[in-house]
């Protein structure tokens, strides 16, 4: 079982809409369009369908999908699994290592992940690779939880981040720019494989 340190939910949603549409597009070019069917549901019966998540199927039968609210660990399953279906993802270790130009947005990443510091929203982090610079920006808030009040507070939740102590991570990093030997980008999601 993984351990997630991080994960941007903000991140994760913004890509779970896009794979719904991407999801309804498919489907739309894919159907075979049935004819003359026999249930024709009025405009309030067709508003429910959708709430509900009932489909008129064949011979005036009716299929009703079971609705449940995903966890944030499914949603980034799915995404996970969408992204290595759909695009390149590499592994940033072995493109920097071999002097590879980052083509990608989106890059795997396994290896030691250094707490550098944070303010009230965001927290900085670091991964150095040869000679070049890693700097990753992250919410505070996926990392620690907040009081009643809305004052952030880090627990043992948040991992050892905010302790200094080297952590082996496994991250999908999203690439923002580059600067010479500094490279910018900011984490989907952090989980730890181990404390070195």
């Amino acid at each position: 079982m993984r351990y997630f340190t991080y994960i941007s939910v903000e991140k994760v949603e913004q890509f779970i809409q896009q794979i719904e549409e991407y999801d309804i597009l498919e489907y739309n070019e894919n159907r075979i369009e049935e004819k003359n069917k026999s249930i024709a549901p009025g405009l309030s019966n067709f508003l429910g369908v959708f709430k509900l998540g009932i489909t008129f199927g064949r011979k005036n039968q009716i299929s009703v999908a079971e609705v449940k609210k995903k966890t944030t660990i499914q949603k980034l399953s799915i995404v996970l699994d969408f992204l290595k279906d759909k695009q390149e993802v590499p592994d940033l270790l072995h493109t920097l290592n071999d002097n590879l130009p980052l083509k990608s947005l989106y890059y795997w990443y396994s290896g030691n992940i250094n707490y550098v510091s944070n303010d009230n929203h965001y927290v900085k982090l670091e991964i150095k690779i040869k000679d070049i610079k890693i700097e990753l920006n992250a919410s505070l808030k996926y990392f620690s939880d907040i009081s009643k009040s809305g004052d952030m507070y880090v627990t043992e939740n948040s991992g050892g981040f905010f302790w200094g102590v080297n952590l082996n991570c496994q991250s999908l990093i999203i690439i923002q720019g580059r600067n010479d030997n500094t490279i910018i980008g900011t984490p989907l999601f952090i989980s730890i494989n181990s404390i070195d």
